[in-house]
């Protein structure tokens, strides 16, 4: 399931914290509403709102 607020976010897209590069790369768990579950590398899983916490955040389609 996957939020109309955030459509780019959706399960399985890989993404960066442009902020925070020592997280590692991340993959999308879930997103539902404006809660994103994100299992990152090097810090494992964090729930963040994109819209209040990350000001620059990538993804990528495809494992870079």
């Amino acid at each position: 399931m996957h939020s109309n607020s955030f459509p780019e976010y959706i399960p399985g897209v890989y993404v960066i914290n442009e902020s925070r590069f020592d997280w590692g790369l991340g993959q999308i768990q879930s997103s539902i509403k404006n809660k994103i579950t994100i299992n990152f590398e090097n810090v494992g899983k964090k729930t963040i709102n994109p819209k209040n916490q990350f000001k620059r955040f990538g993804s990528y389609w495809g494992r870079p």
